[in-house]
């Protein structure tokens, strides 16, 4: 692949994206950022990034995306309508112009621009997959070796909640969030499946990712990836009606004699669903009906101070429905999640390898449900899910 000034943009924007989420405090990993300053480096590089990557697509292109995925514009519309009462009732915070701008500019960026670019150059899309699959290795690694205490990798380590039977740590190795690590895991995961790279290299790189991916101890990660498997599985067989039979039993029968057996079940933790989040999610809905117009803006000490009533220490409700609601408003919710959906609903995408984005994008929406990622996100996972929605946004009718 040939390195230009777009592909360089590219890189640079991804590093730094990256950076956001190598937070420092954390762990001891060498290579830390303050997170002002690499929120606004990867700014910095996406508005250089758009600005290249612009005078490459005409004009047509543009209005033919924007007409096909016409959602996420329109959420903004509400997401400003959202900023400008909540600035007139003196809810105004640098916090919030600055994420709002993000939405406007990120995730313009993110959504529309590159992934025309994808289409134009498959140089870009693909040096976008290699950073991911490098990146997702190296921290699996990392992981790996960490929880089994090598010199070293230890310390480069974000330790979290014991695994229950085995009793071994939990890890976000060299990243601050455990569920944000099983998402980069995920998509190293598709994106190796999906390689040009010999099978046997596939099967080396997906086993080091699905051991990194169990260390998560991210039970929603586990579940979305079991899906998408599922998918490829189904989609691939030519015994779909005997597929569903089975599954309608193993799930009638057999998964019920599963739970039942005392090491699956704390395996899961199921004796504290979602760990506890159900109860979140619940007296976030009944907050976000305070204002469902305009919500309460993209604050997040606003959203802490709201949570701390609650009795949860959070600055999210861990669903990025629920916290959209809360933010923005039912209106523009409904748009949002619309930008979403609307592509994974296309006809036309016959295409083998399309259809396994496709599945996959199922994956991520469902894990954002459990995790929020959004895509005026400046972190590397915001960017990639809104670069895997914008892509799939291109397919079909």
């Amino acid at each position: 692949m040939r390195l230009n000034k777009e592909s360089l943009l590219l890189l640079a924007y991804l590093t730094f994206s990256f950076l956001t989420l190598v937070k420092p405090g954390y762990n001891g990993f060498p290579v830390q950022l303050n997170d002002n300053i690499s929120y606004l480096l990867t700014l910095l590089f996406g508005f250089l990034l758009a600005f290249e990557s612009s005078k490459k697509i005409i004009k047509q292109e543009f209005i033919n995306h924007f007409s096909r995925s016409p959602y996420y514009i329109i959420f903004l519309f509400f997401v400003f309508l959202s900023f400008s009462v909540n600035t007139i009732l003196g809810l105004y915070e640098i916090y919030t112009a600055a994420k709002t701008l993000s939405f406007f500019t990120i995730g313009v960026l993110n959504f529309y621009i590159i992934p025309l670019r994808f289409r134009k150059s498959q140089d870009v899309e693909i040096l976008w997959r290699n950073v991911i699959l490098f990146l997702s290795v190296f921290v699996s690694i990392v992981a790996i070796l960490g929880v089994f205490e090598f010199p070293i990798f230890f310390g480069w380590n974000s330790f979290d909640e014991v695994i229950a039977v085995i009793k071994m740590r939990s890890t976000a190795s060299i990243l601050f969030e455990p569920n944000i690590y099983a998402l980069l895991l995920m998509f190293g995961i598709f994106f190796a499946h999906v390689s040009h790279y010999t099978k046997e290299i596939k099967i080396i790189l997906i086993l080091i990712l699905i051991i990194g991916l169990f260390f998560s101890y991210s039970r929603g990660a586990w579940l979305c990836m079991m899906i998408y498997v599922g998918l490829i599985f189904y989609h691939n067989s030519k015994f779909k009606k005997i597929l569903l039979i089975i599954l309608i039993i193993f799930s009638i029968i057999i998964f019920p004699i599963l739970l039942n057996i005392k090491e699956v079940f704390e395996l899961l933790n199921l004796d504290n669903p979602l760990t506890g989040r159900l109860d979140l999610w619940k007296l976030t809905i009944n907050k976000s009906l305070e204002r469902p117009i305009t919500g309460i803006g993209m604050s997040s000490e606003r959203l802490n101070a709201l949570f701390l009533t609650l009795g949860k220490n959070y600055t999210t409700s861990h669903n990025v429905t629920i916290d959209s609601l809360l933010t923005n408003g039912w209106i523009a919710t409904f748009f949002y999640i619309l930008t979403f959906i609307a592509p994974l609903t296309r006809e036309g995408n016959s295409n083998t390898k399309n259809s396994y984005f496709k599945y996959f994008g199922i994956s991520v929406l469902i894990f954002l449900q459990f995790s929020p990622h959004n895509i005026g996100g400046a972190s590397l996972m915001a960017v990639s899910t809104a670069l895997l929605f914008g892509k799939l946004s291109l397919y079909g009718k």
